[in-house]
């Protein structure tokens, strides 16, 4: 899931991922309530399973935080992917999703329907990436679509230069119209080139905040390519609810 807020960090674990297609594998469990709590934008699309209601879905890449409702104790497990990296898996537009959950027989039509099922039944962690491993073999996975080299070569050196990056010096150094790449990246990402950037220079700005707790956050400001305090100080207002000091 794209951020769990800090409190919840004894509940949130993350692992190795089960697929070369994957960044991570992560679970969350053990809440004792329901809970109201903020999912922030990072750049990524989750498979997540509800081990609980028995349910599969997609969680597209998201363009600002969105207020969730976590049942009291909530099962999940997840599989975590570089949006671009998932737009391999599916057939799906990604531009259809963004933003929503989406029932995973929708969008991954190659995954067993009775997953959720198999994985709930199963009482290790070990047993559940055995399952998941499975499910994403490539020979597994009917009609992927084809990758979009440039755009994956684009995405890689934002991700690389955490968004600090202008679109036009990555039109001329992949020899295309700036025009020409926000079409193609828009069409296989889901996101536009400023959306993606922006969010991939606030996920560097949110992980900066957190390791260097002596630094000034204007000081942050311009290390991540903001023009100054008040800027930073909008995109984490915009894109997690949140001020910038609240990740100290």
């Amino acid at each position: 899931m794209a951020a769990f807020a800090s409190s919840y960090h004894n509940m949130y674990q993350e692992f190795a991922p089960v697929t070369p297609f994957a960044e991570a594998l992560w679970s969350f469990s053990g809440n004792r309530h329901s809970e109201s709590f903020k999912v922030q934008p990072d750049s990524c699309t989750d498979l997540i399973v509800d081990l609980k209601r028995n349910a599969c879905f997609v969680s597209g890449a998201m363009t600002a935080y969105q207020q969730r409702q976590l049942s009291a104790e909530a099962n999940l497990l997840g599989l975590r992917f570089k949006t671009e990296h998932f737009a391999l898996l599916t057939e799906v537009p990604l531009q259809e999703i963004r933003n929503l959950r989406t029932d995973s027989v929708d969008v991954l039509p190659f995954l067993p329907h009775h997953l959720p099922a198999q994985l709930q039944e199963l009482n290790s962690l070990a047993e559940r990436k055995t399952v998941l491993k499975k499910a994403f073999e490539p020979t597994l996975i009917k009609h992927p679509k084809a990758p979009d080299r440039l755009v994956l070569s684009v995405a890689y050196h934002i991700r690389q230069r955490n968004g600090q990056v202008q679109a036009h010096q990555l039109a001329t150094a992949h020899h295309i119209s700036l025009r020409q790449l926000e079409r193609r990246f828009k069409s296989f990402v889901g996101l536009t080139l400023k959306e993606f950037s922006t969010i991939v220079r606030f996920c560097a700005a949110k992980k900066a905040i957190q390791n260097q707790p002596k630094s000034s956050l204007l000081s942050i400001a311009f290390e991540t390519g903001y023009f100054d305090h008040a800027h930073l100080y909008n995109d984490f207002k915009r894109l997690s609810g949140e001020k910038p000091s609240a990740f100290r």
